[in-house]
């Protein structure tokens, strides 16, 4: 259930700066999608720094029902993901919902929790949306801002990490000490994500395995490389 945007609880929620009511851009972008009016919403009234607020969570639901389901939106659906991928609690700043006496009501307590609960509910269907829609990426870069999705929902940050410094060309040596903290559950989730890679970007794909021959040798390695041979190795 999204809450209706006639709601009184807008203006009482907490964003990056202090309280601001955005139903009525949520509303305007309900009757028309307008992209860089949901970029500014996205970055600078959900989202700061990696940390989250309780607007965030009230807005989430309404805007997977609205928005387009392309790179531009789900990046950003895909980056909630990995703000939350060890719990929501840990993903707000200031504690759970600062000391605003408004939400001591229950009524309205208990609809926030219920737009949180809807996100931990929905997480792996929206992190599947992001997997699906890699064919959409036009660049590396792109593919690993959806691909954080996936990596989120399995528990494999490092690898998420991993892959946007290929994808954005960091340097060896940077790449080489991400490449240390690499666990089990990420070489689990490489394994598994490596197949729609390899058919979206085969040069990424490539580079992901050469940078994963390398994790430490605790971690197993079995399917990591690819026999040419054998093109449904990983099916």
């Amino acid at each position: 259930m999204t809450i209706p945007l006639n709601h009184p609880i807008w203006p009482n929620l907490y964003g990056p700066y202090d309280r601001e009511d955005i139903s009525p851009i949520l509303s305007q972008l309900s009757q028309a999608w307008d992209q860089d009016l949901a970029d500014d919403l996205y970055w600078e009234k959900l989202h700061h720094q990696d940390t989250l607020y309780p607007v965030t969570f009230a807005a989430l639901p309404i805007l997977w029902q609205i928005a387009p389901r392309d790179v531009a939106n789900l990046n950003f659906f895909a980056h909630i993901l990995r703000c939350t991928a060890h719990g929501i609690e840990r993903a707000y700043e200031h504690g759970r919902y600062y000391p605003d006496p408004s939400l001591e009501d229950g009524a309205q307590q208990a609809l926030l929790t219920a737009q949180e609960q809807w996100w931990v509910g929905n997480k792996h269907a929206i992190a599947e949306a992001c997997l699906n829609a890699l064919p959409l990426a036009q660049n590396d870069a792109q593919l690993t801002y959806l691909l954080c999705a996936p990596c989120a929902t399995r528990d494999a940050g490092t690898l998420a990490h991993l892959m946007d410094m290929i994808g954005q060309d960091y340097g060896d040596d940077d790449i080489d000490e991400a490449i240390t903290q690499i666990t089990a559950k990420d070489m689990t989730a490489a394994l598994a994500l490596l197949p729609k890679i390899e058919t979206q970007s085969p040069r990424f794909a490539t580079a992901l395995r050469n940078a994963l021959t390398n994790a430490p040798s605790d971690v197993p390695k079995d399917g990591l490389t690819r026999d040419p041979s054998t093109p449904d190795l990983f099916g």
